[in-house]
């Protein structure tokens, strides 16, 4: 397991600098950033497997879930039946909206679109906390960012050598302004990124993307 720090001291190391154990120089906290910045490029470059998964919604109103931070949205899936999930089918924005909007399950066959903000739109909808909980949202989530500089990256170990490439790349061109050291990284992130493609190549055929881009400003010790 490799903590935020130590991903830290590797990308620092890589472009020449001294590592360290907290982050008191312009510099240190541009590497920390760096890292930072890398992993939420990394949430775009590939399906990560890891990231795959199975989500509530965080939040409902009327029709409308609100789901964790995420990349890609595959499925949504309602719980008729202990054991027994149903996929709902998706209908494009103008064709759910043309259809009576109902608040039981009971009766009615399910569907659901989506606006593109992490947030879903499902027809019938639930009113109550226990059918709320019957709906499931197959996802590819966000790489998670470090809270603190011993909080362990969201990355299997076998990943981290991407991460520090990709965050050299961006320390390099940021840090020291030298295009040929960049890219140099750049390159090597692209061939390992090719590597783990071919590895994984299970990518489903069909899916949303729901990423909307917005930086994090990581500032604390």
């Amino acid at each position: 397991m490799t903590t935020f720090i130590q991903a830290i001291n590797q990308v620092l190391v890589n472009v020449g600098e001294r590592a360290t154990q907290q982050l008191n120089t312009p510099v240190t906290r541009l590497a920390a950033q760096t890292v930072a910045d890398a992993l939420e490029e990394m949430s775009l470059d590939h399906d990560w497997q890891h990231l795959r998964g199975r989500v509530n919604a965080v939040s409902w109103a009327n029709e409308t879930a609100t789901l964790p931070q995420i990349v890609k949205l595959y499925n949504v899936g309602y719980q008729r039946e202990l054991g027994n999930i149903e996929m709902l089918p998706f209908l494009h924005e103008e064709e759910f909206d043309s259809r009576q909007l109902f608040s039981s399950i009971t009766g009615h066959s399910a569907s659901y679109t989506y606006d593109g903000n992490n947030k879903v739109r499902v027809n019938p909808y639930p009113t109550t906390a226990p059918e709320r909980a019957k709906f499931f949202f197959y996802v590819t989530r966000r790489i998670a960012q470090p809270t603190t500089l011993v909080s362990v990256l969201d990355l299997p170990d076998h990943l981290v050598p991407l991460l520090v490439k990709k965050a050299s790349a961006l320390m390099a061109t940021r840090h020291t302004g030298d295009p040929r050291l960049a890219q140099g990284f750049a390159n090597e992130y692209d061939r390992m990124l090719l590597r783990q493609r071919t590895v994984n190549q299970k990518v489903p055929a069909a899916s949303t993307n729901m990423y909307r881009r917005g930086r994090n400003k990581w500032s604390g010790n």
